[in-house]
């Protein structure tokens, strides 16, 4: 017979509360199991059984605790998920309990609060989203909001980008880049509208472009046949067309040219290409993605090999906030004296 959640939930009522000589004793004989300087596998038996013993009648008595923190984090997760933080919960309540030290004169429920929660909340970011964070970067996407708020309520207007990240104490440049990765995945199959619940987001992206004709893979084999020596060497290095995929920098080793002369000996060849082909037809990657496809020699090349060395720009911060507060306010020129100027009686 399968026991539901309700059913452990009145089980965990029957456990009485420790007394505050319980919680020191039971505490006591989990550190010295725990702390024995032949380890806790290695210790005596009758102080590995008495402190195992102790362990679990310390974390049966406080499991209520853990339902309590995990109501408080209830709504961040779908009903059938609530079972999984109260097992994160669980977890961080019997850590609490191995690190427990009664010397303290701290009572239990204070101390294993703060290890109930952590591991609830480390449960929420594993889980909640699509692409985990690293948990250098969840607390701080958590704090812009926060600290939204509370400049809102402070400076009595809202805040601008640079005040925002002066009161998070990093640059501007690190608050757009951890609001963005910072953004919720959305579900291709959301519904799109109010008036009808059909259209869904993966309908309204751009349907992927047709594979390429025959004729025109033919007709831009004969145009790279025209280009210059090595104009048409280097566009079949970086395609695969005939060889394997080759960087700017192998090819410019073999060259014996820089490799900015050889990116931009790249960039000509294409821009002729572009130049000679239609423009009604197929984009100029998928053609010779289809021309390396049916060379003789190489595997067939996804595009031009990825230039090392150069980070790609950070986008912008992209909050669901008004316009008016990530772009700062234009200031208007001062009519009177400059700031710092003292006027003199005359």
């Amino acid at each position: 017979m399968h026991a539901g959640p309700s059913w452990w939930l009145e089980q965990i009522g029957r456990y009485p509360l420790l007394t505050p000589a319980q919680e020191l004793t039971y505490g006591r004989q989990v550190q010295e199991w725990r702390n024995h300087p032949d380890g806790p596998d290695g210790c005596p038996a009758d102080v590995r059984r008495r402190g195992l013993k102790a362990r679990e009648r310390f974390a049966r008595a406080n499991l209520r605790l853990v339902v309590t923190v995990a109501k408080r984090f209830r709504r961040m997760v779908p009903g059938e998920a609530f079972d999984d933080l109260i097992q994160a919960g669980n977890h961080g309540l019997i850590e609490a309990v191995e690190r427990f030290d009664p010397s303290r004169g701290y009572r239990f429920s204070t101390y294993a609060t703060y290890w109930v929660q952590m591991r609830v909340t480390c449960h929420l970011e594993r889980s909640e989203r699509t692409i985990r964070l690293p948990t250098t970067i969840s607390p701080k996407v958590g704090a812009i909001p926060r600290t939204l708020r509370k400049l809102f309520n402070h400076l009595g207007r809202e805040p601008t980008r640079e005040d925002l990240a002066q009161a998070l104490g990093m640059t501007v440049a690190e608050l757009d880049r951890i609001a963005t990765v910072g953004r919720q995945c959305a579900s291709l199959d959301c519904p799109i509208g109010t008036d009808d619940g059909v259209t869904t987001l993966g309908q309204m992206l751009p349907a992927p472009a047709p594979p390429p004709l025959p004729e025109d893979i033919e007709r831009l084999q004969q145009q790279i046949q025209r280009l210059p020596e090595r104009s048409r060497l280097v566009v079949e290095a970086a395609y695969g067309i005939g060889r394997g995929v080759a960087t700017m920098a192998q090819f410019a080793r073999e060259q014996r040219i820089t490799r900015a002369a050889a990116q931009q000996l790249l960039e000509q060849a294409l821009q002729s290409l572009r130049g000679t082909m239609n423009p009604a037809a197929v984009q100029l990657g998928l053609q010779l993605q289809a021309v390396s496809c049916t060379g003789d020699h190489g595997p067939p090349a996804a595009g031009p090999a990825p230039r090392r060395g150069r980070r790609e720009p950070v986008p912008q911060l992209t909050l669901p906030l008004p316009r008016r507060i990530l772009d700062p306010p234009r200031r208007r020129a001062a009519r009177g004296p400059k700031r710092g100027g003292k006027l003199r009686a005359g």
